[in-house]
C-alpha cells in the first residue's frame, strides 16, 4: 500500500515540493537544463524526444512547448512515463526508432533499463553491467521518416538511444532545424563522424557541442564540420552533438 502511495505521488507537485528538501541538487539540474534549452526552443516548437528514459528531458521540454512526441520502447520506462505525464498533453510512443520498419531484437538490462538497446555493442562499454541481467525481446521498429509523416516535421529532435543514433539518422529525408544526439567517445566516434559528414553534405549544416554535465555550448558560435570532427578526435568523454540546419 505504501509503495502504491509513493508511486502515485511521484512527479506530482507535492513530490517536487518534497524534493526541495530531499534532493535540491536534482531540482537545480532541472532548472539549469531548462535555461539551456530555452535558448533555442519556444512554445511553438514541435519536439521529438527519442529515448526518453524516465522523462527528465521530456519534463523540461514540456515547460517550453506543448507539442512533444516522446519515444520510449522499454516497458518499465514507458509505464513510468505514462504516470509522470498523465496530466500532460504529451504523445507517448512505445516505439523503437531505427532505419527500417521491421522486427528487431531489443536487449533489455534488468535493473538498469536505461541502458536497453538494439545495438548490443553499446553494452560492452559499461563494465559495471551484469551480463546475466541481459535478456532479449522482439519489438517492431519505426523510422523518423514514418513518424514525421504522422506528426509533422519537428523543430527539434533529441536522440539518446544507446548507440543507435547513426541508424536512426542515416535515412532522414526531412530538413529539421535542430537535431542533437548523444555520442560516447571514443567508443562510437565512427558513428559520430558518419552523422556529421552526412549532414554537412546534405544540408551544409553547422554544428556545436555540449560536454556532458555542462549547461552551455562549447563553441561560442556554431562551427563547420571540420572543427566539430577535430574536437571529437582523441576524446574520452560523452558529448551531445548539435546539428543546426
Amino acid at each position: 500500500m505504501l509503495n502504491n502511495l509513493k508511486s502515485n505521488l511521484r512527479y506530482t507537485n507535492l513530490h517536487y515540493a518534497v524534493l526541495k528538501i530531499t534532493n535540491p541538487r536534482y531540482l537545480n539540474w532541472l532548472k539549469k537544463e531548462y535555461f539551456f534549452h530555452k535558448k533555442f526552443l519556444n512554445n511553438e516548437n514541435l519536439i521529438f524526444d527519442l529515448g526518453a528514459n524516465l522523462g527528465d528531458k521530456t519534463y523540461i521540454f514540456s515547460k517550453l512547448s506543448k507539442k512533444i512526441i516522446c519515444f520510449e520502447p522499454e516497458d518499465k520506462m514507458y509505464e513510468i512515463l505514462k504516470k509522470r505525464f498523465r496530466t500532460n498533453k504529451i504523445v507517448l510512443r512505445k516505439k523503437i526508432v531505427s532505419d527500417k520498419i521491421e522486427k528487431v531484437k531489443f536487449t533489455v538490462v534488468k535493473g538498469n533499463e536505461a541502458y536497453s538497446t538494439i545495438i548490443k555493442k553499446s553494452l560492452d562499454q559499461f563494465k559495471h553491467l551484469n551480463k546475466n541481467s541481459f535478456y532479449t525481446k522482439t519489438k517492431k521498429s519505426t523510422t523518423l521518416n514514418h513518424e514525421i509523416k504522422k506528426f509533422g516535421i519537428p523543430d527539434y529532435i533529441k536522440i539518446d538511444c544507446e548507440g543507435s543514433e547513426s541508424k536512426i539518422l542515416k535515412n532522414l529525408k526531412y530538413k529539421v532545424k535542430i537535431i542533437s544526439f548523444e555520442l560516447n567517445l571514443p567508443y562510437f566516434i565512427n558513428d559520430g563522424k558518419k552523422i556529421i559528414k552526412y549532414f554537412k553534405k546534405k544540408y551544409n549544416s553547422k554544428f556545436n557541442i555540449r560536454i556532458q554535465d555542462k549547461f552551455r555550448f562549447y563553441f561560442k558560435k556554431n562551427v563547420n564540420e571540420k572543427e566539430c570532427l577535430k574536437f571529437i578526435s582523441n576524446k574520452r568523454i560523452t558529448v551531445e552533438i548539435f546539428i543546426f540546419n
